[in-house]
């Protein structure tokens, strides 16, 4: 495998594009202001730590996303806006040439027929060798469960509790964080806002709202809200902060 950053072949720029927005929801990449904000300015002006990973022929695998950051708290301060509040720490980092100390992890997206490669695995060590060329010592990612859209009516805060028999957590996604040693330290319920008219949501999701209420979409971790006098569907997304610790060693990988 080879890993390029969109910094070293901005070229790669509308591929890492599209396998992103292949595997987020069609909601999520149309009409969150935190995608927007992380297309028009963080994967411009942080562009080393977009990389691309691909094979030998140069087909794309994986895109791995994150964001070094200014951050002066410990993990207990970190913001209830989970991923939507790190792109606008990002903006306003950069706009105040605040000086990067930790590392944030935004994504990993898998290719659909990469699933099972240990790819996700490979992309969370990737953020951990940049952090550590940096000479960081934390990684921090606001993690959106992969198995939680199955449960959308359980409160994060349960979910995050569950375990399998072997002990290990329930969760495919934070078990994998885990077994690179991250520690989850709380639920950032506010992480995505989506929040757009009610045409907006029936064409993304193939649903039509007659009244107002509460639905379970498709992929959603929470039920939407829908206003119909408003004209208003709104998403908030809870997301779960997990703490990587980084060492020297971790740089290896490059």
């Amino acid at each position: 495998m080879k890993f390029i950053s969109l910094r070293d072949a901005p070229d790669l720029s509308s591929k890492m594009d599209e396998l992103v927005d292949a595997v987020w929801p069609t909601y999520y990449v149309n009409h969150s202001v935190g995608m927007n904000r992380w297309h028009s300015l963080i994967m411009k002006e942080y562009a080393d730590c977009q990389i691309a990973i691909l094979d030998d022929d140069d087909a794309m695998l994986a895109v791995v996303n994150c964001l070094p950051l200014y951050f002066d708290g410990t993990a207990g301060d970190l913001p209830e806006s989970g991923w939507d509040g790190l792109v606008e720490a990002g903006m306003n980092a950069h706009q105040r040439g605040l000086a990067e100390n930790v590392m944030m992890a935004m994504a990993v997206s898998v290719h659909k027929d990469q699933k099972g490669r240990g790819l996700s695995y490979l992309g969370l060590k990737t953020m951990k060798a940049l952090g550590a060329k940096r000479g960081f010592q934390h990684l921090y990612a606001p993690v959106r469960p992969s198995m939680k859209s199955l449960y959308p009516l359980l409160p994060m805060k349960d979910y995050v509790q569950w375990r399998r028999d072997d002990g290990s957590l329930f969760d495919p996604w934070l078990r994998v964080h885990n077994k690179l040693g991250a520690e989850i330290i709380k639920v950032c319920p506010e992480s995505m806002l989506v929040e757009t008219t009610v045409a907006n949501w029936e064409r993304d999701t193939g649903i039509q709202f007659q009244q107002s209420g509460r639905y379970v979409l498709a992929d959603a971790l929470c039920p939407i809200e829908i206003d119909i006098e408003a004209d208003r569907g709104t998403y908030l997304e809870p997301n779960v902060w997990m703490h990587h610790k980084i060492q020297p060693v971790d740089a290896e990988l490059f």
